[in-house]
């Protein structure tokens, strides 16, 4: 539950960023996922390079290769993340209809412990179709930094309740097991 909670926080966190931060909140989110690629790399790399075992050589100049290309992303996506917003905005698309399937599967899961109100399927219904809606129209970056900031939140605060009601369906199965024992 914890985990589910501090989802719904960050996911809240992130809306109210391209919110309140608009154009340079989304700017910002690409340069934090360029150095999602950089970093990693960038110490797998080095581990790579100082460690002293005796792979095969071929694996190792592959893992190599394939860390500096992360690593050259990385440093595109914080150097000029102005060239992929465009490409952001459909990828938060995406991702906005994934975590929409995924609530709808957490809701049906817990319909099998019990009876589910069939409210909580609203809003990710109506969030795989805004990210669908976000594919046919064509605003410019501000309009879409705002309107993906408002169904974050959305997700975030529909996320909480699902986790919360999910929660307390489970306690409440659970206590009517020990007392049918």
């Amino acid at each position: 539950m914890l985990i589910g909670v501090i989802r719904s926080i960050l996911i809240m966190l992130v809306g109210f960023l391209l919110i309140f931060l608009n154009v340079d909140g989304t700017r910002l989110l690409i340069r934090v996922l360029g150095a999602g690629f950089f970093l990693p790399a960038l110490v797998s790399l080095v581990t790579l390079c100082v460690s002293r075992a005796q792979g095969k050589k071929l694996a190792r100049v592959l893992i190599s290769t394939i860390n500096v290309g992360c690593m050259a992303f990385g440093l595109w996506l914080m150097v000029a993340p102005v060239s992929f917003e465009g490409m952001f905005v459909k990828l938060l698309a995406v991702l906005l209809s994934l975590f929409a399937v995924y609530q709808i599967v957490m809701i049906v899961s817990g319909q099998r412990r019990g009876r589910v109100s069939a409210w909580l399927y609203m809003t990710p219904l109506l969030l795989v179709l805004a990210s669908i809606f976000s594919f046919t129209v064509s605003w410019e970056l501000a309009t879409l930094s705002v309107a993906f900031g408002l169904l974050a939140v959305v997700a975030g605060i529909s996320d909480l309740v699902i986790v919360l009601k999910l929660k307390r369906k489970s306690s409440s199965s659970e206590i009517a097991v020990v007392k049918n024992a």
